[in-house]
């Protein structure tokens, strides 16, 4: 009998100690939620794509490409530091009240930044940068933006 028990034993044992690094390399496929910090960005133009911002000099490219030098407005200070944060940025233009989402994955080296649009209706469409701030991430991440 003790044979018996020695060896349902040891195959349940065995049989769990080869599913623990199989179960680790799914929990570190996980994406994780970031916070994330809206900043205002006023007086820009429309621009396609996204925008990760890494450093000042990644700043001073997308102010840049985006600011409006048209535009009647005073220009505010961005306030990013670089050495905690990294920027996403993404021109959409709806009516507002959207969701922001920012979701990393350090197994696939990746980043999704999500926006969800307000169902709402309105008159006119208003035009954002969806300027965020998350936890800092290596510059060879992948970043992906999902509008929905």
């Amino acid at each position: 009998m003790n044979r018996i028990s020695f060896f349902i034993t040891a195959v349940i044992l065995s049989s769990v100690l080869c599913c623990l690094p199989s179960c680790k390399k799914e929990v570190a496929n996980v994406c994780q939620a970031q916070e994330v910090d809206l900043l205002n960005y006023l007086c820009f133009s429309p621009t396609e794509g996204h925008y990760v911002l890494q450093s000042q000099s990644d700043l001073a490219a997308f102010i840049d490409a985006t600011a409006c030098d048209l535009c009647d407005c005073i220009f505010q200070n961005i306030d990013i530091d670089f050495t905690t944060q990294t920027a996403i940025a993404v021109y959409t233009s709806n009516c507002g009240n959207d969701n922001r989402e920012v979701c990393r994955n350090d197994a696939e080296h990746s980043v999704i930044y999500t926006i969800t649009q307000s169902p709402n209706e309105c008159f006119a469409a208003v035009g954002s940068y969806n300027l965020v701030t998350v936890p800092k991430f290596p510059d060879s991440y992948e970043v992906s933006v999902v509008v929905e």
